[in-house]
């Protein structure tokens, strides 16, 4: 079956739109102002919800914005980068530019496997917090679902990945850093449901690279169930 219709998200972009770049650069505005929290954004759809969530909710407060570029086997890091390009132009324009934008580069090279992205995450969280420049953030905000009580492969994935972010009592403990899931009790429905109009289809979701979601993934499988129960 083919879920690549006109409700799939990425699918309504225009093939122009996804070669157009946009130059992302810190928020000058809010350059002034110490971010008070970190979230990873990847350019999918749960990090930018967890993104324009806060900034909507915390409108006189500054968020530090992190991307990684993220280069391995699964060629995606072209379509996330230009996913961010998109939500970072969209939320500004929008009024919603209390944050601080920075990115990296984590390249896997010739090394022939890959571990979980949230490891590498977790690295650059560390390094973000050593940083003397950033010692204002006090919160990290992580994407991450609960999960319910049958567990499928999907959910004994993401429990796994809860352990791999077990770090938050040293973050309490010896820097002062709350770890926060605020989607932990959502489904990837409700999230769906709650992103604004205009914002969803500018995310990218599908593990690897190309110019539309190949569909078979474990992530545009969650949005194939998700769009066929709307």
């Amino acid at each position: 079956m083919n879920y690549h219709d006109e409700k799939c998200p990425c699918c309504n972009l225009k093939e122009e739109e996804n070669k157009q770049e946009t130059q992302v650069t810190p928020n000058q505005n809010q350059e002034t102002k110490k971010p008070i929290a970190l979230i990873q954004l990847s350019g999918g759809i749960d990090s930018t919800f967890v993104l324009y969530d806060w900034l909507i909710n915390n409108p006189d407060e500054n968020i530090l914005v992190h991307h990684i570029n993220l280069i391995n086997h699964e060629n995606r890091c072209e379509n996330e980068k230009l996913a961010v390009q998109r939500i970072i132009k969209w939320l500004s324009e929008k009024g919603h530019n209390n944050f601080t934008y920075i990115e990296s580069t984590f390249d896997y090279g010739n090394i022939g496997s890959i571990i979980k992205d949230v490891e590498i995450c977790n690295f650059f969280i560390g390094i973000i917090l050593r940083s003397s420049k950033w010692t204002s953030v006090k919160k990290v905000y992580m994407p991450i679902y609960r999960h319910e009580k049958v567990e499928t492969l999907r959910q004994k994935r993401a429990n796994r990945l809860r352990k791999l972010v077990s770090n938050d009592s040293i973050l309490n403990e010896k820097l002062g850093i709350e770890v926060i899931y605020p989607i932990e009790h959502n489904t990837k429905r409700e999230v769906i449901d709650k992103m604004p109009e205009g914002l969803l289809e500018l995310c990218w979701y599908c593990r690897y690279g190309g110019i539309m979601p190949c569909g078979e993934c474990i992530t545009c499988m969650d949005i194939k169930k998700s769009y066929m129960n709307l």
